[in-house]
């Protein structure tokens, strides 16, 4: 039974991982293109009301997958497939927590878009370094779940 609610959460947990991962993706990319027009504030600010359900969505995660290594008996780095799987959340966790003042800075730019449109120069430097980072935690998402499916030795 507890094998199948934490697997469960787990799973639910990764599909709203990529899901809103792949969302971002996408509205970054209409957030490039849509530069300098009356669309560009709104869909920032779609942008960056969506982007926690990421941050929330990774640490359940993250969450799930420490009870299912500790309460189900697979151990840490002890399979080469969960290892490798184990390592990149780990550096996701560890980039988000060095992002951290980063993301908070982006979310008081993005607050004061509305108000003050004059900050948009400084957030297109903050969005730049952050989307850096989140390129290759979505990577390390992608690679996980191909892990998880093929299960190499």
């Amino acid at each position: 039974m507890l094998r199948e609610v934490l697997l469960t959460i787990h799973v639910l947990a990764v599909i709203v991982w990529l899901g809103c991962g792949l969302y971002e993706f996408f509205l970054a990319h209409e957030i490039k293109k849509a530069r300098g027009t009356h669309l560009e504030i709104p869909l920032i600010q779609l942008y960056g009301k969506y982007a926690p359900v990421v941050a929330v969505a990774t640490l359940v995660v993250a969450t799930a997958g420490i009870l299912m290594s500790i309460f189900l008996g697979w151990g840490f780095f002890q399979h080469v497939w969960l290892g490798l799987k184990q390592l990149i959340m780990l550096l996701v966790i560890a980039d988000m927590l060095l992002l951290l003042r980063t993301f908070k800075l982006a979310t008081g730019q993005i607050n004061s878009l509305a108000d003050d449109p004059s900050v948009l120069p400084a957030y297109h430097k903050t969005f730049a370094k952050i989307e850096r980072h989140v390129l290759l935690m979505r990577l390390g998402a992608v690679i996980a779940v191909v892990l998880a499916i093929f299960r190499p030795v």
